[in-house]
């Protein structure tokens, strides 16, 4: 509900702050005393254009403020979500409007965009009047309030998932018959490397392996050839261990030099010979750990040659080959089952079309029972609103398929026609501004017990009735009141008299500025206020006799409606 409204240097209202009151709340005052531009006031904050000429002369800006008390799971939380608006019991809504341009819309001091306002604004009121109907008659919202009233939500959700899963089916088809178009080349790409990578018969952590053996046979064969090298140069025909005994040989000879002389060259002699014995020893003890298989290294080099022309063909590392198998092996199955899958889905689809009708058919037979008993019902509730000849009809029609949704496959029109004989149309059609205006209230009377917006504004719907028919005004007014909020500008002292709270508009004007003010009446002042509108400026004895009996049968009947719910 609209808890209150601040506006600031608003086209002739200078400052005014209100708190409201769940109920009924009228608002009377003169005409062109500024009761509608509350309602412009109001259209800001559910999300009207804002213009600069709204701006009260002689000032650069203007603000209006407007809070709505809404529970952490009112549905105006997912509307901000994606935001950041933070949570809370309310929702303060604030429009500023400067001379510059400056247009700025906040929610709970979150800057938001104008559309989000708007969208805000449909969760938490409705404006209607003779010219304040658009939201009732887009057809879209029309099949909105049919099925919120319609009791068969388990059905539309029903229908709502048939949809979405026969749109997932229809998508994945989609997506199999391109991914069967674009594959089709790949597909012989795929078959050779798949048939190459097979062949090889490559196994899990093999390259590694191979790798590493042949790395070792490498540093083998470099030391066996080492080895041979260092034994050749020792026991060769010219190797060292020759010469060093060859020239032993050649000093054992001298018999003319003094043995004492050559002692020291004997002896490094004799020991050179005895080294290079000794390291020949060492060399027959060595070579056959480092013995060489030249045929195990060729098969080898043989594999590993095999492993990299295949990865670099692939683009991968030689380890990678066994995984590259798998994955390519994978996708080649993926591709030749591709028409297998299509036919699966194809399968799904239909299945899926099918549940879709069935649900969709269900439904539209639960509309237009349900249409046809809404119809009845609105039209019981014109005669009394001097639409006695009236008739209200809710059109439920099958779409062509074209045009299903997850809503199914309907269309709404609420239509009506003022006397028999005549043409149904849509009710914008139909019926003037004021007819419309009570059209509307009767729908309202019917679809509010279902709906769940927190405040109603009525704009002079009564214009120009009177007596019994401004009182059925004035009653289906106040039934709405037990279940919501609901403010009524009226120039009717009938409509006046159900207010539980009474709001007077006031101007003032001097030379230089005019002004309108709000004002809050007391029992007192309301039952003046309704004697002036039903007797002009001068209140009667007769007239406020009048009023008094209006507001006391206003009670009467309030207290009646308040038993009957309890007594339900």
């Amino acid at each position: 509900m609209l808890k209150s409204l601040n506006i600031h240097q608003f086209i002739i209202i200078e400052d005014l702050a209100l708190e409201f009151k769940p109920g009924i709340t009228v608002l009377t005052g003169e005409t062109g005393a500024g009761k509608s531009i509350l309602l412009d006031a109001l259209g800001l904050i559910l999300g009207d254009v804002g213009e600069p000429d709204l701006i009260r002369s002689g000032s650069n800006e203007s603000f209006v403020r407007a809070k709505f008390s809404a529970g952490p799971k009112h549905p105006v939380w997912k509307v901000l979500a994606p935001h950041d608006v933070e949570i809370g019991d309310d929702v303060l809504i604030e429009r500023i409007l400067t001379r510059d341009g400056r247009n700025d819309a906040l929610i709970n001091g979150k800057q938001v965009p104008v559309e989000i306002m708007r969208d805000v604004g449909f969760q938490l009121a409705e404006i209607h009047g003779q010219f304040a109907n658009a939201a009732l008659l887009e057809p879209a919202n029309q099949l909105m309030l049919l099925d919120l009233v319609g009791g068969y939500r388990v059905l539309l959700e029903q229908t709502g998932k048939a949809w979405t899963d026969l749109k997932d089916f229809e998508k994945a088809l989609e997506d199999e018959r391109k991914f069967m178009a674009n594959s089709a080349t790949e597909r012989e790409i795929l078959s050779k490397a798949v048939a190459e990578l097979k062949a090889l018969r490559a196994a899990p952590g093999e390259f590694e392996t191979l790798d590493a053996k042949y790395k070792d046979l490498v540093r083998i064969r470099t030391i066996n050839e080492m080895l041979q090298s260092i034994q050749s140069q020792l026991v060769a025909g010219t190797g060292a261990q020759r010469l060093l005994v060859s020239a032993n040989r050649v000093l054992e000879k001298q018999k003319d030099l003094d043995p004492e002389l050559l002692a020291n060259l004997v002896k490094h002699m004799e020991d050179s010979v005895r080294s290079c014995e000794a390291a020949s020893d060492e060399l027959l003890v060595l070579m056959p750990k480092f013995e060489f298989n030249a045929e195990e290294m060729h098969k080898i080099e043989e594999r590993l040659n095999r492993f990299d022309d295949l990865a670099e063909r692939n683009e991968v590392e030689g380890n990678a080959l066994p995984k590259l198998l798998e994955d390519l092996d994978i996708k080649l199955k993926r591709i030749l089952k591709a028409p297998e899958y299509i036919k699966e889905i194809e399968d799904k689809v239909m299945v899926a079309k099918g549940e879709f009708s069935r649900k969709a058919q269900l439904l539209s037979e639960a509309r237009k029972k349900s249409a046809k008993e809404i119809s009845e019902q609105i039209t019981a509730e014109m005669p009394p609103l001097k639409l006695t000849r009236a008739q209200f009809v809710v059109e439920v029609s099958e779409l062509p398929s074209n045009r299903w949704s997850q809503l199914g496959m309907n269309e709404v029109l609420f239509t009506a026609r003022i006397n028999p004989g005549m043409p149904f149309t849509t009710i914008a059609k139909t019926a003037s501004g004021g007819e419309l205006a009570r059209m509307i209230l009767a729908l309202k009377v019917i679809v509010q017990r279902a709906q769940s917006t927190g405040t109603l504004i009525f704009d002079e719907i009564d214009t120009g009735l009177g007596g019994p028919t401004a009182s059925a005004v004035g009653e289906r007014l106040a039934r709405l009141s037990d279940q919501t909020q609901v403010f009524v500008i009226t120039h009717s002292p009938q409509v006046a008299a159900r207010g539980e709270q009474h709001l007077q508009v006031l101007k003032t004007a001097d030379n230089k500025t005019t002004t309108s003010n709000v004002r809050a009446l007391n029992d007192n002042e309301r039952l003046d206020e309704i004697a002036r509108m039903l007797a002009g400026e001068e209140i009667t004895p007769e007239a406020k006799a009048a009023a008094k009996s209006l507001m006391v049968e206003a009670v009467r009947a309030s207290e009646i409606r308040r038993r009957d719910m309890q007594a339900v």
